[in-house]
């Protein structure tokens, strides 16, 4: 389904910048941020210069006036690793934080900052450096992922990697398993985790949704369309990215729109119900040069998407430069059926000092969708879901 098309500015509430945290932090080089679930705060993991091994911060700043509410000293920033990122998550009710570098993953109070426990790899594990980390957004279980330290170069060849579920207001484990993808997406209650399917037998990498509990295969979402046929096994042009909407729907978008050849591998959004594979909604807005970075709300009831279009005919020429516009901004909302209510330009220079590979995508959303962060020049911005 093809929605109808807008083009609006959304309200910018705030913006926090390594400027703002220069007042708390010296030499701030942000690297990891989320938005509190109301909304009102960004939660920051800074490090103090470009050297490895410097002094690193959790900061805690106000939305609207960019003022340092709060922050410490975290430990030193680690040496760098390919695939590896630091991570900075809200608990669904914002009382606690769940903090990873590549050394250590922590839980803090986020009012006070206060150390509540340590999460650590299973004693004798060869899985001890922490790669990922995943909330649920109704539920305080967390999937952490550990690697073994080696690099995690590419998606498309098998990563060894052990995954814990932590529940971070009591430390309480509740599943664990070993698995050669990182964990995509977690479910709302924390029962279900998407991760890749390498083994699709398409030009597109499916998805696999596993129990949390033991790691085992529910069911496999692939089969993707390219110009409307199914692509018989080959060469892996892109792959699907999922979000869970709720239990039992996960948002997929593949991570580009063309392939090397210049063949359109399906610029659209597809709502799947899991339960049995049924396409609930299709979403193609124009121009969507689909990224797979997505963000949906605790509420369901709005999610965004990052769009980087380009002409798939380019690709189909060997010197040719492919034009790139500026990246937008999408926002959807609605219920029962979502639908594109909003996309405005962002700035072409995306992101934080530190973007990895599996580090999170940059956008934020708060739990009811009013409000709506991305990182951007080296820095946060923050705005108002034009819906709200």
């Amino acid at each position: 389904m093809a929605d109808a098309q807008s083009m609006t500015s959304l309200p910018i509430i705030g913006r926090v910048d390594e400027k703002a945290i220069a007042t708390a932090v010296p030499e701030p080089r942000i690297q990891a941020y989320d938005l509190s679930p109301d909304g009102n705060t960004l939660a920051m993991y800074v490090v103090s210069g470009d050297q490895v091994h410097a002094p690193s911060w959790l900061v805690i700043a106000d939305v609207k006036t960019s003022k340092i509410l709060r922050h410490v000293e975290f430990g030193l920033s680690p040496s760098y690793i390919v695939g590896y990122a630091p991570q900075v998550a809200f608990t669904p009710d914002g009382k606690l934080l769940v903090v990873q570098d590549e050394q250590t993953v922590r839980v803090l109070e986020s009012e006070n900052l206060r150390n509540v426990r340590k999460i650590d790899p299973p004693a004798g594990s060869r899985f001890k450096v922490p790669a990922r980390i995943q909330a649920a957004s109704s539920s305080n279980t967390f999937a952490i992922t550990f690697g073994d330290g080696k690099p995690l170069q590419n998606y498309k060849d098998g990563q060894s990697v052990h995954t814990e579920m932590i529940d971070a207001a009591n430390g309480t484990h509740t599943g664990s398993w070993d698995s050669d993808h990182i964990p995509l997406s977690l479910s709302p209650d924390a029962k279900l985790v998407v991760v890749p399917d390498r083994l699709t037998k398409s030009v597109v990498i499916g998805v696999e949704i596993l129990d949390t509990k033991s790691g085992k295969k529910i069911t496999t979402l692939n089969g993707w369309e390219v110009l409307g046929t199914h692509v018989s096994l080959g060469i892996f042009g892109t792959r699907l990215l999922g979000k869970f909407v709720n239990d039992d729907e996960l948002l997929l978008t593949s991570d580009a729109n063309a392939d090397k050849s210049g063949r359109d591998l399906g610029a659209i959004l597809r709502d799947v119900r899991i339960s049995d594979g049924k396409v609930l909604q299709e979403i193609a807005p124009v121009k969507y040069g689909p990224t797979g970075e997505m963000a949906v709300s605790a509420d369901q009831k709005d999610w965004i998407a990052l769009s980087r279009y380009s002409n798939p005919a380019d690709l189909k020429h060997p010197w040719a430069i492919p034009h790139y516009p500026p990246p937008e901004l999408m926002v959807f909302s609605g219920l029962p059926e979502f639908r594109l209510v909003a996309r405005v330009q962002v700035s072409t220079l995306l992101g934080l000092r530190m973007y990895h590979l599996f580090e999170n995508s940059g956008l934020r959303i708060s739990a009811d969708g009013s409000v709506i962060a991305i990182a951007e020049n080296n820095g946060v911005t923050v705005m108002q879901n034009p819906k709200h």
